[in-house]
């Protein structure tokens, strides 16, 4: 069994605007991302300032103090949890089942785009939860330092190609010029 948790409460200092209120469509981009992660998880929380619609919503502790601590927060009620950010408007679903079939013998599974790890759109096992606590103890406010700490799998662009999942479909959007070339649109809210 898997969980979903959106985070969706990032300062969005580079794009000017909230991130997760950005419009796909007829929903904002964090709405989109939720529900693609309901076809497939248990349940989805928002992590974040606001709720968005049926999902269980915990608010961030400390407000834009970074996804870790975001995290830290939060307690897995099963086994597997797919994190996301709200700030991925192509994100593709199918990543989810596909990181699932991998999970075998490992605290995380990470995919990499162009050489860089994807904390952000990742599948953790529960245990994990132990390694991020000791993190943020340890005064880490890094993802990449609780990542250190885990049995991680990375995941490049190949397999993802040969599974079906574009990895372009990954990347988020920081800036209103990143958000325009991944969605042909510039950002609306």
């Amino acid at each position: 069994m898997i969980e979903g948790v959106v985070l969706t409460g990032g300062a969005s200092r580079r794009m000017g605007a909230v991130k997760a209120h950005l419009m796909i469509g007829r929903e904002t981009v964090a709405e989109r991302t939720a529900g693609l992660l309901a076809r497939h998880c248990t349940q989805v929380t928002i992590l974040g300032r606001e709720p968005i619609g049926q999902y269980h919503f915990q608010p961030d502790i400390e407000e834009f103090s970074g996804p870790l601590v975001a995290l830290s927060a939060f307690s897995p009620t099963v086994e597997w949890v797919f994190v996301a950010a709200c700030d991925m408007p192509n994100f593709d679903e199918k990543l989810i089942p596909f990181l699932g079939s991998l999970r075998m013998g490992y605290q995380a599974i990470v995919p990499e785009i162009n050489g860089h790890a994807q904390p952000l759109c990742a599948l953790y096992a529960s245990e994990a939860w132990v390694y991020l606590n000791d993190a943020i103890a340890e005064g880490k406010r890094s993802l990449m330092g609780w990542l250190d700490a885990l049995q991680c799998r990375f995941v490049g662009e190949e397999i993802m190609l040969e599974s079906g999942i574009d990895p372009q479909t990954l990347v988020g959007a920081n800036s209103p010029e990143e958000w325009a070339k991944l969605t042909n649109q510039a950002p609306e809210h």
